[in-house]
């Protein structure tokens, strides 16, 4: 059988002069730039090609990992939420790639909701939050951590967290919040900081709802007089002598 050679153009001049024979002369230095620079521009293509196999296995690794911590998950999500439910999701976590920590940190919030255990689901939920730090379910996840603390009767480490959020929030965004804020902030016995929060939500509401909420105002502020010493009756003035 006869062997084909792989020879170079520019061993080859008359194969060279065929081809430009066969080009304009517009085209003529783009022809030469290319075959005197035939071998950096294989070299370019293979190394591009080289980088598209490496990104595509790794998409194809990346996906693998989701789909089977999806499966992992499932599983457990169909199960009756058990105490050994959290362990199994907690060493899940730590398993799992740290972009997809956050997906089993939540999950793990809702086994310990359904389970009220409120102090396991904050802990859980304030691991979603750092994890999606500065992302607008980062935020959602320290709102469900203070909720969580509230629901623990940990008042004052739940307003530590709810405070800034509700400071930094849009108007449009922070009603809800400010009202989760007064609620926790009047069983904490802090007045001052409920009936404010009450105020925003009721400038912030239309109707009835406007309405209930100063309402929610006035009668915390109230309470906190009913609940503050009368003060001392003044002592009675010396008879004169």
């Amino acid at each position: 059988m006869a062997q084909v050679q792989n020879t170079p153009l520019t061993a080859d001049p008359s194969l060279l002069r065929d081809i430009e024979s066969e080009v304009t002369q517009e085209t003529r230095p783009l022809l030469q730039f290319i075959v005197n620079n035939a071998k950096l521009i294989i070299g370019v293509v293979v190394g591009l090609l080289a980088a598209l196999a490496v990104a595509g296995a790794w998409r194809w690794h990346t996906q693998s990992q989701q789909e089977a911590l999806q499966g992992e998950l499932g599983q457990i999500m169909h199960q009756r939420p058990a105490p050994e439910q959290l362990d199994t999701l907690e060493k899940l976590a730590k398993d799992a790639p740290a972009r997809l920590q956050a997906t089993v940190y939540a999950v793990e919030a809702q086994s310990a909701l359904a389970q009220q255990n409120y102090a396991k689901a904050a802990e859980a939920y304030g691991r979603v939050a750092r994890s999606l730090a500065d992302m607008p379910l980062g935020v959602l996840g320290s709102v469900n951590e203070a909720g969580s603390l509230f629901a623990a009767g940990k008042f004052d480490e739940g307003l530590k967290i709810l405070e800034p959020i509700a400071a930094k929030l849009p108007k449009e965004a922070s009603m809800q919040v400010r009202a989760m804020l007064g609620e926790a902030a009047a069983k904490a016995g802090k007045a001052d900081l409920a009936a404010s929060a009450f105020e925003q939500v009721a400038v912030q509401s239309e109707g009835l709802m406007a309405d209930y909420y100063r309402a929610r105002a006035k009668e915390v502020r109230m309470l906190k007089q009913a609940e503050e010493p009368a003060p001392a009756p003044a002592s009675p003035a010396p008879k004169a002598q």
